[in-house]
C-alpha cells in the first residue's frame, strides 16, 4: 500500500470524518488505525474517583484554599464569557471498549513473539493517540513500529479474527 513504504507518512486518523473502510483482511495499517483508536478510548475512561493516593497529604494554608477558589471562579468565568460550560467527558460506547480490550490482546501477543517489537508499537500508537506531544516526548515514526504492526496482521489472518 501506498500509505506503508517506506518514508511514506501514514495518519491514522486521516480521514476520520468519513466512515472507515473496513478492508477484506488485516493490514498493518488498519492494525494501527485500531491500536491507535484503543489508546483513544483508554484515554477517554473516567478516571478513577477517590481511593488512596501514594503522596502524603498536604495541609494547605488559608491563604492557598482561597486562592484555588479564586482561581477556579476566575477559569470559570472565563469559560461562561467564551460560551464554553463545565469540560465533561464523553464516555466511550461498549463497542469502543470491547475493541480496545480486543486490540490490547494482540500487544500480548506481540510481546511473546518480537519483546522489542511490542514496546515500540504501544510507544508509537500512544503517541500517535494524543491530540499534542508534551515537551520532551519523543514522537516514534510509523517505520519504528513497521514490523509489530505486520505481525500482528499476519497473526489476525492466520487465526480468521474478524476484522472490524
Amino acid at each position: 500500500m501506498d500509505d506503508f513504504e517506506d518514508g511514506a507518512f501514514f495518519d491514522p486518523l486521516r480521514g476520520r470524518d468519513e466512515e472507515v473502510r473496513v478492508p477484506n483482511c488485516w493490514t498493518p495499517e488498519h492494525v494501527g488505525l485500531r491500536l491507535v483508536e484503543a489508546f483513544q478510548t483508554l484515554n477517554a475512561l473516567p478516571e478513577k474517583q477517590g481511593g488512596s493516593s501514594a503522596w502524603p497529604p498536604y495541609p494547605y494554608e488559608q491563604e492557598d484554599i482561597e486562592a484555588q477558589r479564586e482561581q477556579r471562579e476566575k477559569e470559570a468565568a472565563t469559560r461562561r464569557g467564551r460560551g464554553d460550560g463545565p469540560r465533561q467527558r464523553i464516555a466511550p460506547s461498549m463497542q469502543s471498549i470491547t475493541q480496545m480490550q480486543r486490540a490490547f490482546d494482540w500487544l500480548w501477543i506481540l510481546d511473546h513473539q518480537s519483546p522489542g517489537s511490542a514496546r515500540r508499537v504501544v510507544h508509537w500508537a500512544s503517541s500517535e493517540s494524543q491530540s499534542f506531544n508534551p515537551v520532551g516526548r519523543v514522537r516514534l515514526e510509523l517505520k519504528d513500529a513497521r514490523m509489530g504492526l505486520s505481525l500482528i496482521a499476519s497473526h489476525l489472518d492466520i487465526r480468521r479474527e474478524p476484522v472490524f
